[in-house]
């Protein structure tokens, strides 16, 4: 089984031509970025280019109806972007219907027709994208985002009391508007002035990372899967005690397989690993779990027992502890996570955040010192998001060092104030969270995109934003000071 026979399976059982297939099958790879794995199997990629082979198989065919549910779940996100771009494309080339079940607010609102907002099995809203994104309240009630540009407007209109209300939702017509009603007049500049009288920023994301002593050091880290395949090339890397760290980077990067290094999954081909001054490749995986805590990217490889509170107390009893010492952590750790009432219904039943909350319970319940969490919000909803990452940094202010594998910039930007980004098995960048996403043109070589509202941010940098601006806030009460500075130099 390779990758090039699933992706031909559909077309060759509606007999399509041989050279017809061979034509969708170079298209439907080069489309999702998967042209170099075709005969690879599909076993031994990641999460991220499986869902990139199943999208694939699923254009090959052509449908008159296509059906996608959350297909761009766990993609990078310009990898996200270019489905939606072919997805589209298809729609107008084709004449294809396309149902979508998305909660990537951003790109639907630049591609999608209609937008339906569905809460508790009814249609609540119902519109097009500009219709519905503007009633930016309303979706936060029942825990839906939406667009960083559709937050923006929301705020201008409330905070600012613009004497016209106003409504965006894609970058374009933000920038049109805030050019035309704030700068209109004004020269943009290649030099910048200094950022000072600005309003301060949240310092956590600005101070250098690395301060305090090293929980994993690891050294010259090879990693070769069989195959040959090269995943990792010579890492070098230290987390420090109680970071919160997020690594990103494109599907296939290396970020899953660095980390699961960290816990002793995965043995170095070549260099190693230090957790706590242990080295990994001299302890099992059972030793190590009681030093480093991993959530796994799908909750369901990692849930097995018959109960919530079975599966909190698996960890804890095969640790030998009491049944008391048990019973107060499967409490503490269902407390945390707002699972109590959950106790004894089997985790299989449950929706997918609630799932990985189990998970993540299962994981505290252990109490290790260092947790890696490998896409924790993936296909969640944006409510369940908040609840999980209150949760992450509550761990955090504990004493626990987080390690965040994610493709959701925004929440990277949100929570984590060290950033490492990977591209083909090695470090590109690894600095603060405001540094990192203000180097967009670094970015671009991993497949990564920073928030929304920091893209604003600099392509209105020739007017005095600063480049490194991460929240719809901050863009707000920048503002002002911007706007001042740039009339009074032009």
């Amino acid at each position: 089984m390779t990758v090039e026979v699933e992706v031909a399976f559909g077309p060759e059982n509606l007999k399509v031509p041989r050279d017809e297939i061979e034509r969708r099958l170079d298209w439907a790879l080069k489309v999702v970025r998967m042209e170099e794995f075709r005969d690879r199997s599909p076993f031994k990629l990641s999460g991220g280019q499986k869902q990139r082979v199943a999208i694939a198989a699923a254009l090959s065919m052509l449908p008159e109806i296509l059906v996608l549910d959350e297909p761009v779940s766990g993609l990078d996100p310009l990898g996200k972007m270019e489905v939606f771009s072919v997805v589209s494309n298809l729609r107008k080339e084709h004449k294809m219907t396309v149902v979508l079940v998305e909660h990537e607010v951003e790109e639907i609102a630049k591609f999608s027709d209609r937008v339906v907002v569905m809460d508790s099995g009814r249609i609540i809203l119902e519109g097009t994208p500009s219709e519905v994104f503007k009633q930016v309240d309303r979706l936060r009630k029942i825990g839906v985002r939406a667009p960083q540009v559709s937050e923006l407007s929301y705020l201008l209109n409330t905070e600012r009391k613009l004497p016209k209300p106003i409504h965006f939702i894609t970058l374009s017509e933000a920038r049109q508007y805030l050019v035309r009603e704030f700068f209109e007049g004004t020269k943009p500049r290649t030099s910048h002035s200094s950022q000072s009288n600005m309003p301060k920023r949240n310092q956590d994301l600005t101070r250098p990372p690395g301060e305090g002593k090293p929980c994993i050091v690891v050294e010259d880290l090879t990693h070769i899967y069989e195959g040959e395949v090269e995943a990792l090339r010579g890492i070098n890397l230290q987390i420090m005690e109680g970071e919160l760290i997020a690594i990103i980077g494109q599907n296939g990067s290396g970020k899953t397989t660095l980390v699961k290094h960290f816990n002793g999954l995965l043995k170095p081909t070549k260099g190693r690993v230090l957790v706590r001054d242990v080295d990994t490749r001299e302890k099992t995986v059972a030793e190590l779990s009681k030093l480093v805590g991993y959530v796994f990217q799908n909750p369901d490889h990692q849930i097995f027992e018959s109960s919530v509170e079975k599966e909190v107390a698996f960890g804890p009893r095969n640790l030998g502890l009491s049944e008391s010492e048990i019973n107060q952590r499967v409490e503490e750790a269902l407390r945390i996570v707002g699972l109590e009432k959950y106790r004894a219904v089997p985790p299989s039943t449950l929706g997918l955040g609630q799932r990985r909350l189990v998970t993540l319970a299962s994981v505290i319940s252990m109490k290790p010192q260092i947790m890696v969490l490998d896409e924790p919000t993936t296909g969640i909803d944006w409510k369940d998001t908040l609840s999980l990452l209150d949760t992450i940094k509550t761990l955090n202010k504990q004493g626990h060092t987080i390690i965040l594998i994610t493709h959701d910039m925004r929440v990277v930007a949100m929570i984590a104030r060290r950033v490492v980004v990977m591209r083909r098995g090695k470090i590109l960048l690894d600095d603060t969270t405001r540094n990192v996403f203000s180097q967009p043109e670094v970015l671009k070589e991993a497949f990564i995109s920073p928030p929304q509202i920091t893209v604003l941010a600099q392509s209105l940098e020739p007017y005095g934003f600063p480049r490194d601006l991460l929240y719809v806030k901050e863009f707000v009460s920048n503002l002002p000071y911007v706007r001042k500075k740039h009339h009074a130099s032009s």
